[in-house]
């Protein structure tokens, strides 16, 4: 069963597609004041368009800024190791680099979208590759590299307790398990 809408797979159908790279950095937090904001991007390139029109996580409209931007395709493996991806910023002008220095970037959400030009007037004509919270955030002088984790794993969700003798006397352990120690 195919994970994208009917809008999305018609335009993909066709003999000439082109598709466009969207990005959400959702609810960055400031630093000093809490306050939150959003950055959407996207890879889109033509002479003379600094942002496209696509809809935002609600479905409302939203403008794309174009810049350099890039993901390594996601691996689906068999072990249970999490899913990760990592998203490459070009950070020419250092935009990205001030923005870092006053939010806080680990922890935040981001949503990886494939969409068809085509069909950017509705909010079905893209199609979700990754979503998942940054672990990670390198920045260089030209780049900024995020590795970005799906972060679903049960040993997460799981409360962790500090095991000690006294409280759990039966855990295997280098003493002698026959004896209990007081």
């Amino acid at each position: 069963m195919p994970r994208g809408s009917s809008t999305f797979h018609i335009a993909t159908s066709k003999d000439e597609v082109a598709p466009v790279l969207l990005v959400r950095i959702l609810n960055l937090k400031h630093l000093t004041d809490g306050t939150t904001q959003s950055l959407y991007l996207t890879d889109y390139q033509e002479p003379d368009v600094l942002t496209i029109g696509f809809f935002d996580e609600n479905g409302n409209p939203q403008d794309y800024v174009c810049c350099n931007v890039r993901y390594d395709h996601v691996e689906v493996s068999t072990d249970n190791t999490l899913s990760e991806v990592e998203v490459t910023i070009d950070n020419v002008d250092r935009t990205f680099s001030a923005a870092a220095q006053y939010y806080k970037l680990n922890g935040t959400q981001v949503h990886v979208l494939t969409a068809e030009r085509s069909v950017l007037h509705s909010p079905e004509g893209a199609i979700m590759r990754f979503a998942g919270l940054i672990k990670e955030a390198r920045i260089s002088e030209y780049l900024i590299r995020l590795r970005v984790t799906s972060g679903y794993s049960l040993y997460s969700l799981i409360p962790k307790l500090f095991y000690d003798s006294k409280r759990f006397p039966y855990i295997p352990s280098a003493k002698d398990p026959r004896e209990v120690p007081r």
